[in-house]
């Protein structure tokens, strides 16, 4: 048991150590709440936030990223008919992700990977890189989210 939670522990300073890095890095801020991190920009509005779940022979990190945050409920309403779009699913499916709503105010994706008890020396840079690219897509899901809901107001209004 004891050997367990310092293994737990050493791999928590190692995420703890990314999230570090990558705050370093990308000016922005990070916080530990019970063992989740989470990384806010610089006027407190969380980009992602990411956490460990472990199993015996392996864990799994997972990586939730905010698409859309703090919505106004017209919005949500908008988004709640459009973000099943046949593109969306796809890329989802492609990128191995889940997009979800939170209390009707907040869009995530949700991403996860496993790693086994070993090579913690590259878990950290994976870490980094996984973070980076869920952020991108992240990014790309909103961008196609905002087309298709312009679009739609565009064809709403003739």
């Amino acid at each position: 048991m004891i050997s367990t939670e310092t293994r737990n522990r050493k791999i928590d300073l190692l995420i703890e150590s990314a999230v570090s890095d990558f705050s370093k890095l990308f000016g922005t801020e990070y916080k530990v709440d019970e063992d989740i991190f989470y990384v806010m920009d610089n006027e407190g509005t969380p980009h992602f936030f990411l956490y460990a779940e472990y199993n015996e022979n392996s864990f799994r990190i997972i990586v939730e990223t905010l698409v859309y945050y703090d919505l106004p409920l017209s919005i949500t309403i908008k988004l709640r008919e459009v973000y099943r779009a046949e593109n969306i699913v796809r890329f989802l499916s492609d990128n191995d992700m889940l997009l979800y709503f939170y209390e009707d105010k907040h869009l995530l994706t949700q991403y996860s990977f496993d790693w086994a008890y070993k090579n913690y020396a590259l878990l950290k840079s994976k870490l980094l890189i996984e973070v980076f690219n869920q952020l991108r897509r992240a990014s790309e899901i909103r961008s196609e989210l905002n087309e298709i809901l312009d679009k739609k107001s565009a064809v709403g209004a003739c």
